[in-house]
C-alpha cells in the first residue's frame, strides 16, 4: 500500500503544472507553476511537525489516516474549485515520447538528479549534525526543519518571480549561491543559530524545482505530461542520491557536517549541468535569429 499510495504522486504534480501552466496570464507561468509547488513547501513547515508530534504522542497510523482525510478534501476542491479548462497541449504517445530524443531536456534534468542531490545530502543528515556536532537539544530539530520549510516556501515563491523574467540566469544563480551555503554549513554547525540561518537559505533553493520545471517546458514544445513525469523521477533520484553519497563519506569517517562538502560538490555538479544547458539554449536561440533573417 505505501507503493500504491505513491502512484498518483507524478501524475498528480504533472497534471497540477500543466493546468498552472495553462490557466497562467502572459509572463506569470514560473510564478503560478511555484504556487503549485507551495503546497509541498507549506506541508514541510505544518506537516512535519505535526506528524512527528503525532506519531510518537499517539501512533503512526493516526498520521496516515490523517493523510486519507486530507487528500478526500483536496479531492472535493479540485472536483469543485479548480476550472475545467480544456488541454492546448499535444497528448499523444508519439509526442510524449519524442521528449526522449531531446539532449536539452536531460541536461535539464540533470541540474535536478545532481545538483538537488545536495540539498537531500543535507537535509538528511541535519539530525545527526545538530546531535553530534552542534551538541544541543533534540527539540532543535524541529526548529531546524520549520526554518528549511519557511526558506524552501519563500525561495519558491521570490524564484518564481524572477522565474517569470528569466529561468535560466535565475536557475545559475541560484545554484551557486547554494554552493556556498552548502560549504557554509560545516562551519555553521558549531553554533545553532547560525545552523538554523544557513538551513533557512539551504530550504530557499528549493524553489529550483519550478525554475527547471519552466526550463522544460520552454525547450520542448510537445510532452509536457511526460515532462512532468521526468521532474518528478528526477527528484526522486536526486533524494536517492544524496543521501547515499553522504552516508558514503560518514560511512569513511566523517562527521555528519561535513555531508555539507559533498553536497556543495553535488551543487557544483548540477551547475556544470546548467553551464551545459546554458549553452545548448544560446546556440538554439542564435540559430532561430539567423533562420528569422
Amino acid at each position: 500500500f505505501r507503493f500504491l499510495s505513491g502512484l498518483p504522486h507524478g501524475a498528480y504534480f504533472g497534471a497540477a503544472l500543466l493546468l498552472a501552466s495553462d490557466i497562467a496570464p502572459v509572463g506569470k507561468r514560473a510564478s503560478f507553476m511555484s504556487k503549485v509547488f507551495m503546497g509541498l513547501t507549506v506541508a514541510t513547515i505544518v506537516g512535519v511537525p505535526v506528524v512527528t508530534l503525532v506519531g510518537q504522542n499517539l501512533s503512526w497510523r493516526y498520521c496516515l489516516a490523517g493523510a486519507g482525510v486530507l487528500a478526500f478534501i483536496a479531492f472535493i476542491f479540485v472536483y469543485y474549485v479548480v476550472p475545467n479548462v480544456k488541454n492546448t497541449h499535444k497528448s499523444n504517445l508519439l509526442n510524449e515520447l519524442g521528449v526522449l530524443k531531446n539532449k536539452l531536456v536531460w541536461s535539464i534534468l540533470g541540474i535536478v538528479i545532481i545538483g538537488f542531490g545536495g540539498v537531500f545530502c543535507i537535509y538528511t543528515y541535519v539530525a545527526d549534525t545538530i546531535l553530534d556536532v552542534t551538541q544541543s537539544p533534540a527539540y532543535t530539530i524541529s526548529i531546524a526543519m520549520v526554518m528549511f520549510g519557511i526558506g524552501s516556501t519563500l525561495g519558491n515563491y521570490l524564484l518564481g518571480k524572477a522565474a517569470d523574467k528569466s529561468a535560466i540566469k535565475t536557475t545559475g544563480l541560484t545554484l551557486a549561491s547554494t554552493i556556498i551555503f552548502a560549504f557554509a554549513y560545516v562551519s555553521a554547525s558549531y553554533n545553532i543559530y547560525l545552523l538554523y540561518l544557513v538551513i533557512f537559505f539551504i530550504g530557499c533553493s528549493l524553489g529550483l524545482s519550478t525554475l527547471v520545471q519552466t526550463l522544460l517546458m520552454d525547450v520542448s514544445p510537445n510532452g509536457h505530461a511526460m515532462i512532468g513525469a521526468l521532474v518528478q523521477c528526477a527528484f526522486n533520484i536526486a533524494n536517492a542520491i544524496g543521501p547515499w553519497v553522504g552516508g558514503i563519506a560518514i560511512a569513511q569517517g566523517a562527521q555528519p557536517n561535513q555531508t555539507g562538502y559533498v553536497a556543495g560538490a553535488l551543487f557544483l555538479g548540477g551547475l556544470f549541468m546548467w553551464w551545459l544547458s546554458f549553452i545548448q539554449i544560446n546556440n538554439n536561440n542564435a540559430k532561430q535569429t539567423a533562420a528569422a533573417y
